[in-house]
C-alpha cells in the first residue's frame, strides 16, 4: 500500500527532481505536489468506475423546496466526485438526467439533486478516496504516470520523457480498468435502479 508521499515521490524520482518529505514543504517540487496532487488524483478517480471509490448513501430532502421545476433537494455527500446510480425507480437515464424517451427526472445543481422521487432519494455514487491505501496498485501505477505527465515540462522540458510518460500512462490506466473490470459482480439483468447512461 502506498501514501500520498510516497506517489507523489514516486513521480517527482520518475522525473529525476528532488524528493519531499511533506506536502508543506517549500521546495518547488513541494509547491507543485501541494497545489495539484489532490486536483489530479480526484480527476483521475472521477474519471472511470473505480470499485474503490464506490458508495451508497440514502439522502432525505432537505427543507428548502427548488423555486421551480421539482418538488424535492437532496444534498450531496461531502465526498461526493460523481452520480453513478439512483435506486428509486425502475427507468434508465442519460447523463443530464433525462429518462429516456421522457421527461427530465432529475438535476444535479451545485451541491444539490433535484428531483420528484421521494421520499428518500437512494444512490450510487463515486466518493473522493483519501485514503491512498485503499488505492489498487494499478490505480497507483496510474496516477504516478498521470503525476508525471502533469509535472513533466516544469521539471524536465522533454517532449520525448512526455510522451514516454503519455504512453506508460496509457498502458498503465488500461491495465488499472482490467484490474477493476474483473472485480466487478456479474450482473445477470436490470435491477430496480436508475442506471446513468454512459455517453
Amino acid at each position: 500500500m502506498s501514501t500520498d508521499l510516497q506517489i507523489a515521490n514516486r513521480a517527482l524520482f520518475k522525473l529525476g527532481a528532488a524528493p519531499i518529505s511533506s506536502f508543506e514543504d517549500q521546495s518547488e517540487e513541494g509547491l507543485a505536489m501541494k497545489e495539484f496532487y489532490r486536483q489530479i488524483r480526484d480527476e483521475l478517480m472521477s474519471s472511470y468506475r473505480w470499485n474503490f471509490a464506490l458508495s451508497r448513501a440514502e439522502l432525505v430532502p432537505l427543507a428548502r423546496k427548488p423555486l421551480f421545476g421539482f418538488s424535492l433537494q437532496y444534498q450531496l455527500p461531502r465526498d461526493f466526485l460523481r452520480l453513478e446510480q439512483i435506486h428509486n425507480a425502475n427507468f434508465r437515464y442519460d447523463l443530464m438526467g433525462y429518462k429516456l424517451s421522457e421527461v427530465k427526472e432529475f438535476s444535479i445543481e451545485g451541491d444539490c439533486i433535484l428531483t420528484d422521487i421521494g421520499p428518500t432519494l437512494k444512490i450510487r455514487y463515486l466518493r473522493r478516496v483519501e485514503n491512498s491505501e485503499l488505492f489498487p496498485p494499478t490505480f497507483v501505477n496510474a496516477l504516478t504516470d498521470r503525476l508525471a505527465m502533469e509535472f513533466c515540462e516544469k521539471f524536465t522540458q522533454s517532449n520525448s520523457k512526455l510522451e514516454l510518460f503519455a504512453k506508460k500512462y496509457k498502458a498503465d490506466i488500461i491495465e488499472a480498468k482490467k484490474n477493476n473490470a474483473i472485480q466487478l459482480a456479474v450482473q445477470s439483468g436490470p435491477d430496480a435502479s436508475v442506471i446513468l447512461e454512459r455517453l
